[in-house]
């Protein structure tokens, strides 16, 4: 597999030769009942054979979506009306469509305003406890799972850029960019022997 430096055209991967050649037979059997010139969807290839780098990295990437679902959570949390217990919890709340617009529209600007200030941290023109003060007064004390939103972040692109300059792990995404590139039915076997060829001995990741 030889790795391009972004320059080259996507059209690369569709001459380039596989590392291995052998298909199973339920593969063999699909892409010979396959059109030549079917076109390719290449959303059907969702499966990535990584190392340790790939990895920490969708670890990560699960970490900050759930901070930042977090943040929207919050904020619509922040606008719910808080009702007294009286006894009676069995009757159906009666819901207003204008107060239920207008509780939206709240949490969406509250929302706006914490990724602003998101931004601003991250931008460095905002320090970590002013960020975690107005986290807490914008968003409830609910939010305290955002402080340290910033220091996720940045240990995340520190974790991407360390990525790209590691040779076996971008040789990994141009054979997964390789693999979905292929016309005929994508064999897991396959792609599964190419990444461990690249591997060698280290830990794969499915």
């Amino acid at each position: 597999v030889h790795r391009s430096d972004g320059g080259e055209p996507d059209r690369f991967y569709n001459v380039c030769k596989p590392l291995n050649t052998r298909a199973n037979a339920a593969a063999a059997a699909a892409a010979a009942g396959s059109s030549e010139g079917a076109p390719f969807d290449h959303r059907k290839q969702h499966v990535l054979y990584g190392n340790d780098n790939h990895y920490f990295f969708f670890r990560l990437h699960r970490h900050v979506y759930d901070r930042l679902a977090a943040a929207q959570r919050c904020a619509r949390e922040k606008n719910q009306p808080q009702f007294r217990q009286t006894g009676d919890e069995h009757i159906q709340r009666v819901v207003d469509p204008q107060a239920e617009a207008a509780r939206a529209v709240e949490s969406a600007r509250l929302h706006r305003e914490f990724m602003g200030m998101l931004r601003r941290v991250l931008d460095g023109h905002m320090d970590s406890s002013t960020f975690e003060d107005s986290c807490r007064a914008l968003l409830g004390t609910n939010s305290y799972v955002l402080f340290t939103l910033d220091k996720l972040i940045q240990k995340f692109i520190k974790h991407m850029a360390s990525m790209v300059q590691d040779e076996q792990t971008m040789r990994l995404v141009d054979l997964h960019k390789y693999e979905s590139a292929r016309r005929l039915l994508i064999s897991d076997e396959v792609y599964r022997a190419n990444a461990n060829i690249l591997l060698h001995d280290e830990p794969c990741y499915r």
